[in-house]
């Protein structure tokens, strides 16, 4: 071997060191480089995941339209309170008529009220008080260290704030409120402070809202009660236990028949006829009043179509109440009774109370439909409530009824002692309405109406309420299939 192999040999093994050295380094190079470059990337996408996890818990927290926390927001709250909730007070709000606002304006305007409302509530409470929005129309106000006289004066502010009038696109609104209240004790529980709460609240809106109300262990006791008594209603309405009675309206100068109220009545196995003042209140509470309707217009829209075949002049007026009325749904379901009974449209009265008129422009909206249909409006319990003979004209109604507590008034020598049944007559028959009077008990009271002008009368001077059975016989023997006196 020559002399220079060895060292040529080593040479290139020298190189190769060399040159595989610089390759590994700058191998390392790149290795670190893409770690650092990776890792950069993971910890954005763990910030991104934060900061989603984030909004996700504020959304999870809040309710959307108001902005305000939910109830996953009070039971943090009321966790973090822990035997401080001892010492706290809850009130739960409850708006009225916010559905109906809702279903007949739409759902813009009922978030409008929603966040009216919060920017209301917002005022009536201390720095560390929680309001929340529970649900569609309810909100509770949770108050730290707030005894019985604290508690009591934010009830009062609040329902201040929300009965006063709210502007949605443009229109005046008027709402109510029902609160519940409950007060804490040793080791309560918030669900069981809002348990109590909405008990209280159901006692507000029985007694008629726009009250506040605080719990006792007797609501405990007749909640009990309601549902008992709510299961038995519902049955009966099942079974066949409600019954739509009929009580006539006469003409005033004649007393021959002219229409038929329709009143509903619960015949109770055990307990008999019961009148609507024994459970249409529970209705209302419990929601069965919606069915209950239906079930009345139905069954007075066929019984009237039958007995217009003799008597075509007959119409009957049915009930409506404020949860019925302000259903979008209703002026449907109006057509579709008429078209399925075949009584025609203006022989139908609908009765609706005077308090509903608080919102004039939506009972305008409602009845204007029905209207024109040919189907008649009454204004029930006339003078009770909140409208004036100046409004009516604005109204799409075709009679008012004079409430039965001025009939009471006229005195034993027909002389009323108050001007107003005389009045009501003369000034709403310029507006070219009907006058109706109910309560009729005695005959002064009929000939005081006739003479001022009255022109239809209903009590039990003529009839009580009676079964449907009943009436063609009365028909019968009041006109003898006679037409009424013209007008």
């Amino acid at each position: 071997m020559t002399w220079w192999l060895p060292v040529v040999l080593a040479a290139v093994a020298l190189v190769a060191y060399v040159v595989g050295s610089a390759t590994a380094q700058r191998q390392r190079r790149r290795t670190t480089d893409d770690l650092e470059a990776e890792l950069a990337r993971v910890t954005e996408q763990r910030d991104e995941l934060q900061q989603q996890q984030e909004e996700l818990e504020r959304v999870a927290l809040r309710d959307e339209v108001t902005g305000l926390g939910n109830r996953r927001f009070l039971r943090d709250r009321g966790a973090e309170l822990g035997p401080q909730l001892a010492d706290a007070s809850l009130l739960l709000l409850g708006l009225d008529r916010f559905k109906e606002i809702n279903d007949s304006m739409g759902q813009s305007a009922g978030d409008a009220l929603l966040r009216q409302v919060t920017s209301r509530l917002l005022e009536c409470v201390r720095t560390n008080d929680l309001v929340t929005r529970l649900s569609g129309d309810e909100f509770a106000l949770l108050l730290p260290d707030a005894g019985d006289w604290t508690a009591a004066r934010t009830a009062d502010r609040v329902l201040d704030v929300v009965r006063r009038p709210f502007d949605l696109n443009g229109r005046s609104v008027q709402a109510r409120g029902r609160i519940g209240i409950a007060h804490g004790y040793a080791n309560v529980r918030l669900e069981e402070l809002l348990r109590n709460a909405d008990l209280a609240m159901s006692q507000a809106k029985a007694a008629g809202s726009d009250r506040a109300c605080e719990f006792d262990e007797v609501m405990a006791a007749d909640t009990t009660q309601q549902f008992s008594r709510d299961v038995e209603m519902r049955a009966a309405l099942t079974n066949g236990d409600f019954k739509v009675y009929y009580q006539p309206l006469v003409d005033a100068r004649d007393h021959r028949v002219v229409s038929l109220e329709a009143l509903i009545r619960w015949e109770h196995p055990q307990r008999g006829v019961l009148p609507p003042s024994e459970f249409l209140a529970a209705t209302e509470r419990n929601g069965m009043i919606v069915d209950l309707g239906r079930f009345v217009l139905h069954t007075a829209c066929q019984h009237t179509a039958g007995w217009r075949r003799k008597l075509p002049w007959l119409t009957v007026a049915v009930n409506v109440s404020e949860r019925e009325l302000f259903d979008p749904d209703f002026t449907a379901q109006v057509a579709g009774v008429l078209a399925a009974t075949g009584l025609p449209p203006e022989a139908l009265v609908l009765e609706v109370t005077e308090t509903v008129l608080a919102a004039e422009d939506q009972i305008t909206e409602i009845l204007s439909p029905l209207t024109g249909m040919g189907v008649q409006c009454a204004l029930d319990d006339f003078g009770t409530g909140h409208s004036s003979l100046s409004r009516l004209r604005h109204l799409a109604v075709d009679e008012v009824k004079i409430d039965r507590s001025f009939v009471m008034e006229i005195s034993q020598d027909g002389a009323p002692d108050s001007p107003f049944v005389a009045a009501i007559i003369g000034l709403a028959h310029s507006l070219g309405l009907r006058v109706v009077a109910e309560g009729i008990e005695t005959t002064v009271q009929a000939d005081f109406l006739r003479d001022q002008g009255c022109d239809e009368l209903q009590g039990y001077l003529f009839s009580k309420p009676v079964p449907a059975a009943k009436i063609p016989a009365i028909l019968r023997a009041d006109r003898a299939q006679q037409p009424p006196a013209a007008v």
